[in-house]
């Protein structure tokens, strides 16, 4: 499918719908496409191959001050006429936004495209890359007599969006991931990887990864709950401190009172070394430049060597206050200096636990940003850099926000890929102390 040209299509068709229309005040369109197809494979055999289309278009109506918002994946003249028509009724039916803001009015018509996608859209689709990874991990799995299981995944995707005031933009991404399991003995190991093609991840290296840590958890021992020293590895870094763009981390919270960062504009709250931004620009993660209302995202630092120097503000509260209005889209932190790999971090660590994944993270405490999760796969005891064995699971609670200060070290940043509705990341492996193993889990 040409995403490119069915989105300008839907969009000048609603476009001339709505001007047909009396009392709409302004509008904002949104066209959301995605092609996925992913392989599933289990206990050494292929369970599944899954291909998905999705067309969807949003709409959002300003009738007198009064907003609705409705979708429709009918993108026919009659359906995109009908979506139209339930919209107007809604928004004439509905209150007063009291935070309305009018939409983007740039006369910027942006096609933006992930330099790393290249040729037709059906290419990343092809399901020979995707059973080749499969048929690798299968095979190898009965030759070691291993269990594996995992999945192989990619999407082609494009979103685009068109305001009343004249912003057209459009963003095509592309987007694959490798999951693998190994089970020894009830044990398991795993690894993970995404990139913006099948052929960009090293699949042979992602199961030795999994098939190595399994293989390590078969000596495994018992240890207490306490507070340890630990090596979070990038993947487990990664789901942890992309929580810091949630849950009170904006200009609005801030300024009423709920953010963890409260009276701390200005402030050291991170190591000096630290450094957080977003930039959609970055290398190795360009991510969409513009939010889903059309207004550009640029480069813009949270943190800045530690002190907190801007958060995120929507429009609505920068119009209210006179600020300069910004959103994150990508999330990178770097460590000033650093220029160790992960296994290289590992042999800084004289006494604690290497935690490779994390999971059910959910928000404990919104002050402070305490976290709870738990472990999972791979989570091994470090005596002297070396791994001694593995260990039985814990839950965890803590707070990245109170990490940021107790870093001992960091790898380079590493790029994570996500879906176009996820957030792609650049974050290191990091050396913390203190890190608090609550209690033991079951599983």
């Amino acid at each position: 499918m040409d995403s490119k040209k069915k989105f300008h299509e839907v969009t000048d068709k609603l476009e001339r719908m709505i001007k047909q229309e009396s009392g709409i005040s302004d509008y904002i369109i949104n066209y959301f496409q995605e092609e996925s197809a992913l392989t599933r494979f289990a206990c050494n055999h292929f369970t599944q191959n899954l291909q998905r289309d999705q067309e969807m278009v949003y709409i959002t109506l300003y009738v007198e001050g009064k907003k609705a918002s409705l979708c429709s994946n009918v993108l026919s003249d009659e359906g995109l006429n009908t979506l139209l028509q339930k919209t107007l009724s809604v928004a004439k039916s509905s209150v007063v936004d009291l935070e309305y803001v009018p939409s983007y009015d740039s006369s910027a018509n942006d096609d933006f495209q992930r330099e790393a996608m290249e040729g037709r859209v059906e290419d990343h689709l092809d399901p020979k890359a995707r059973t080749k990874v499969a048929a690798y991990a299968i095979t190898t799995s009965k030759l070691r007599t291993v269990i594996a299981s995992g999945t192989v995944e990619n999407v082609s995707s494009a979103f685009g969006v068109s305001t009343k005031f004249g912003a057209r933009r459009f963003y095509q991404d592309a987007f694959a991931e490798y999951s693998n399991t190994i089970d020894i003995g009830g044990e398991k190991g795993s690894a993970r990887k995404s990139a913006s093609k099948i052929s960009e991840i090293d699949y042979v290296q992602v199961f030795e990864d999994a098939h190595k840590d399994a293989t390590l958890l078969q000596n495994k021992r018992e240890f207490s709950p306490g507070r340890y020293k630990v090596l979070l590895g990038r993947k487990a870094s990664s789901d942890l401190f992309s929580n810091m763009l949630y849950y009170g981390v904006d200009r609005r919270s801030f300024d009423e009172g709920h953010s963890p960062f409260t009276d701390k504009l200005g402030q050291v709250v991170a190591d000096k070394r630290i450094t957080i931004f977003t930039d959609p620009k970055f290398a190795s993660l360009h991510s969409r430049p513009f939010t889903k209302q059309g207004r550009p995202i640029i480069k813009q630092q949270l943190i800045d060597k530690g002190v907190l120097t801007n958060l995120p503000t929507s429009p609505f509260w920068a119009k209210k206050h006179a600020l300069c209005e910004w959103s994150m889209g990508n999330l990178i932190l770097e460590a000033e200096g650093a220029s160790k790999s992960e296994e290289e971090l590992l042999k800084e660590l004289d006494r604690g636990f290497y935690l490779k994944d994390l999971w059910y993270i959910r928000l404990v405490r919104k002050n402070d940003m305490t976290l709870t999760g738990m472990t999972r796969n791979g989570i091994f005891y470090v005596e002297d850099g070396k791994i001694v064995c593995g260990a039985n699971h814990f839950r965890w609670n803590d707070s990245p926000l109170s990490m940021l200060s107790r870093v001992l070290e960091c790898s380079k940043s590493v790029a994570c890929r996500s879906k176009l509705e996820g957030i792609d990341t650049a974050i290191p492996a990091m050396l913390i102390s203190d890190f608090y193993l609550c209690s033991k889990t079951g599983f």
